[in-house]
């Protein structure tokens, strides 16, 4: 979850550098902001990685790089396997969900336009 993605793009630098290629991070809001003690290991290994990821970003920007980073952290997105996996399909309040073909086309969009960050859905992890 944390590791495999750090490693692979470390790997990737050289070619995304002679490319000017881009890397899509899909993190996780449980990253940015302090999440139930009930999903402690998992906001942390979301921490470790956007930590990694923003201070990545810091370098490339310092170095003048080609290559483009977005760290993409993604709050609850309403699809039907993980509301019946998380078994909380009514506890989960409306303006908490993201929708996945919102999120997806988001995605792509910030893919293109290189943000530094996305954030789906925005208005209540942030408000």
């Amino acid at each position: 979850n944390t590791f495999s993605m750090i490693q692979l793009a470390i790997k990737s630098l050289p070619h995304l550098e002679k490319t000017s290629g881009h890397i899509y991070v899909t993190s996780s809001v449980a990253g940015e902001f302090p999440i139930s003690a009930q999903h402690h290991i998992y906001s942390a290994s979301k921490h470790a990685l956007n930590g990694f990821f923003y201070s990545l970003q810091s370098e490339l920007i310092f170095k003048k790089s080609k290559v483009g980073l977005t760290v993409g952290s993604l709050g609850f997105i309403e699809a039907k396997n993980i509301t019946i996996a998380l078994d909380q399909e009514d506890s989960i309040p409306d303006t908490f969900k993201g929708y996945v073909v919102t999120c997806a086309r988001l995605m792509i969009q910030a893919y293109i336009e290189r943000p530094r960050t996305m954030t789906y859905p925005v208005s209540n992890w942030i408000a």
